[in-house]
């Protein structure tokens, strides 16, 4: 739900630093982290510019810098949690859409032994 709310805020002013940052902490705790980690460059790159006049968004890019150095030592775990996440989803769908065949894993079982 925060998620939406913060979508709608970057909607109304798409500058909006404090926004960008919430939606980068939102992609973390989703275990999104080289999309946190993008947005976060993007927008350090866009409040560092010499014209920027907005002293609030300015403020922010210590902000985005620290969530950087924080998930840049993690980021490899995205991969292996988004990984464990489609498999599991996957198993879920495979046992909802076989059925109940635990008789064939007995029956090649037991054929296997015999061979």
């Amino acid at each position: 739900m925060a998620d939406r709310y913060n979508d709608l805020a970057l909607m109304e002013d798409p500058g909006y630093a404090k926004a960008h940052f919430r939606k980068c902490t939102i992609l973390e705790a989703r275990g999104n982290f080289t999309n946190a980690i993008n947005l976060a460059q993007q927008c350090i790159e866009e409040y560092s510019h010499e014209f920027e006049s907005d002293k609030t968004s300015i403020d922010m890019i210590p902000k985005f810098q620290e969530l950087i150095d924080r998930l840049k030592p993690i980021k490899h775990k995205e991969t292996e949690e988004v990984t464990r996440d489609l498999q599991e989803d996957v198993d879920e769908q495979l046992d909802a859409s076989m059925g109940n065949f635990d008789f064939l894993d007995k029956l090649i079982g037991e054929n296997m032994e015999e061979i």
